[in-house]
C-alpha cells in the first residue's frame, strides 16, 4: 500500500467539500473540531482539521476500514493528549 494522497487547503472550503460528499462517520476530536470519514464520488476519504491555523486536511484511503482504521488511532492520540502525554500530531503525514 502506497502513501496516502493528503491535500491541505484553508478553512472557508469546508463547506463547500461538506456539501459535495456524504459523511460516513463524524467524531469530535474536542481539540480539533470534528474528524470525518467522507464519501466523495466513490473515492473513501478522511477529513481534519489543524488546530492551530484550522486548515482542512484530507487525506485519501484506499477502503472504509482503513479510514476506520486511521481514525480509531488519531481519537486515541487525542485521547492520549487529553491526558497530558506532550505528544503532537503530524497532520500531513
Amino acid at each position: 500500500m502506497g502513501r496516502p494522497r493528503v491535500v491541505v487547503f484553508p478553512e472557508d472550503g469546508l463547506a463547500e467539500l461538506l456539501e459535495s460528499a456524504e459523511t460516513v462517520r463524524e467524531e469530535n476530536t474536542f481539540i480539533a473540531g470534528a474528524i470525518r470519514i467522507l464519501l466523495i464520488s466513490d473515492e473513501i476519504v478522511v477529513q481534519e482539521q489543524t488546530p492551530d491555523t484550522k486548515d482542512v486536511v484530507v487525506r485519501g484511503c484506499s477502503s472504509r476500514d482503513e479510514a476506520e482504521r486511521f481514525v480509531d488511532e488519531r481519537l486515541s492520540a487525542y485521547e492520549r493528549m487529553w491526558d497530558g502525554c506532550g505528544c503532537k500530531i503530524d497532520y500531513i503525514d
